[in-house]
């Protein structure tokens, strides 16, 4: 019974490594929405942390999107 424990252990680890070491490969990618962003400190604040913490497998934009483009006329419209 210990056997087959420490095996599933080891099985369970030898998959977690390799799904960690593919996923070490991507960029994950990471941002905020809206409009207008230009006043938004987000993107120089997470690249500052991604550096400082080593993180090189992530990155943060900025996706402007006016709010014809994405959003319902009654999320544009403030109620009266």
């Amino acid at each position: 019974m210990v056997l087959q424990i420490a095996a599933k252990i080891i099985q369970c680890f030898l998959l977690w490594q390799k799904n960690k070491v593919s996923m070490s490969n991507k960029i994950r990618r990471f941002g905020i929405i809206g409009f207008p962003l230009s006043h938004s400190f987000s993107p120089g604040y997470f690249a500052a942390k991604f550096e400082r913490e080593g993180i090189t497998n992530c990155r943060y934009d900025a996706y402007p999107y006016p709010p014809s483009t994405c959003c319902p006329n009654s999320l544009r419209t403030p109620p009266v």
